[in-house]
């Protein structure tokens, strides 16, 4: 629980700066010899001056979020892909997989259309 809300506070922090990191995944995380987490890799974050969004596609694949692989078709994201990469991040964490394939997100470039995603599965999960 200290890690996830160590998390929230980075994010919550780089956001009240006006940056958006765009890549996390657990291979950004260190920990510090004092127990702290220190989030790494800012070379595809983006700053947000006078914007609330932007259009171009980064990060790492698995952990984006649906608009962030439709930009090339217009589509903005912002400071929510972070929450969603977080999101992705925390259940990889505490079931060991990811809570999709990455086959799921193959076609969204080319179609322009994020895809539907089969929740149930998440709510019987009665020991998360």
């Amino acid at each position: 629980m200290i890690l996830i809300d160590q998390m929230m506070n980075r994010i919550e922090f780089m956001h009240a700066k006006h940056v958006i990191h765009r890549d996390i995944k657990p291979e950004n995380l260190l920990i510090c010899s004092n127990g702290y987490l220190k989030l790494t890799d800012f070379g595809v974050s983006k700053m947000l001056i006078n914007v609330d969004r932007c259009y171009s596609t980064s990060g790492t694949h698995g952990y984006m979020a649906p608009e962030v692989y439709l930009a090339s078709h217009g589509v903005f994201h912002g400071r929510t892909a972070d929450l969603f990469s977080l999101g992705v991040m925390l259940y990889e964490l505490l079931l060991g997989k990811r809570p999709f394939a990455i086959d799921h997100f193959k076609g969204i470039k080319s179609l322009g259309v994020a895809p539907c995603f089969d929740l149930t599965p998440l709510w019987r999960l009665k020991h998360v």
